[in-house]
């Protein structure tokens, strides 16, 4: 009586797809929800990634990604797949590492994407190529069918804004700040010994520009100076025997089309036109 009574509280009978277990539903593999009735290869419907600040998250507080769709269901194979990338200021995207993390189930609705690393480092190239951090969000209800995917962006309103230009999402630089290294550097920042280096945003706001006027500074000028020869010398070097390279491996093939080996050239008579042949000459006695 008491087991039909249980059987009873359980919501659609477990759809026939589970067992009823004190008025909840065991499903079998591969079927989830309070009544086992969702096919959980059928990915879950993903409309966006931190809707309230149009997928972006700053780095003063960008600890978890809220992703907004339907038809998240509460379980182990509940995965958040985080691609990591790098944007230019013109959003130009290179993608690395690809982690995998539960998912934090909120309603059915709504979950929360924890990152990797709360403030991902950025790349250290002082370019503009690698200036925002971000990550390619989709979400699984069972560990191998995942979502369309969306991405968050992930700025540091210090020094980094967002601009739109014809509908296409860009990034700027804030005026008077230099961004070095991936951190936001006020304009006049002093670094280094003696303070030598600094912030200066009409030289170069991607690296440390020399205060070659600063007393004691002369000789990292100097000492600039000599690594820009250096460059200019190994680059031309290294030009050269690119040239040189490129020149041998396209003789080479030349040869080989040609049916030509090295040594054939080295059995063959010398290239003498009739008119340059030597000539016998007799003596008459």
């Amino acid at each position: 009586m008491i087991e039909h009574i249980n059987n009873i509280m359980c919501s659609n009978e477990c759809s026939g797809q589970g067992v009823c277990n004190n008025g909840t539903c065991e499903c079998q593999n591969g079927f989830g929800g309070s009544d086992c009735s969702q096919d959980l290869s059928i990915a879950p419907d993903v409309f966006s990634v931190n809707p309230e600040s149009s997928g972006l998250c700053d780095t003063s507080d960008c600890e978890v990604v809220i992703v907004e769709g339907n038809m998240f269901l509460h379980g182990d194979g509940l995965l958040c797949k985080m691609k990591r990338f790098q944007a230019s200021i013109s959003n130009s995207r290179v993608f690395y590492e690809t982690t995998y993390i539960p998912a934090e189930h909120n309603t059915l609705t709504d979950v929360r994407c924890r990152l990797p690393n709360p403030r991902p480092k950025r790349s250290t190239m002082q370019e503009a190529n690698h200036f925002v951090t971000g990550f390619k969000v989709s979400v699984s209800n069972n560990a191998k069918d995942y979502s369309t995917s969306h991405l968050v962006y992930i700025l540091d309103s210090t020094c980094q804004d967002t601009i739109n230009v014809s509908g296409q999402l860009r990034f700027t630089l804030k005026n008077n700040y230099c961004f070095i290294n991936g951190v936001c550097v006020p304009e006049a920042a002093e670094y280094g010994i003696n303070n030598c280096y600094i912030c200066n945003t009409q030289s170069n706001v991607f690296a440390w520009s020399l205060n070659s006027t600063k007393n004691g500074c002369e000789k990292f000028a100097r000492k600039d100076k000599n690594q820009r020869q250096i460059y200019i010398i190994s680059a031309s070097v290294c030009g050269c025997l690119l040239t040189l390279i490129i020149t041998t491996v396209v003789i080479l093939r030349k040869m080989k089309s040609n049916g030509l080996k090295i040594e054939d050239f080295a059995n063959q008579p010398p290239p003498y036109t009739d008119a340059a042949k030597p000539k016998l000459c007799s003596r008459k006695l």
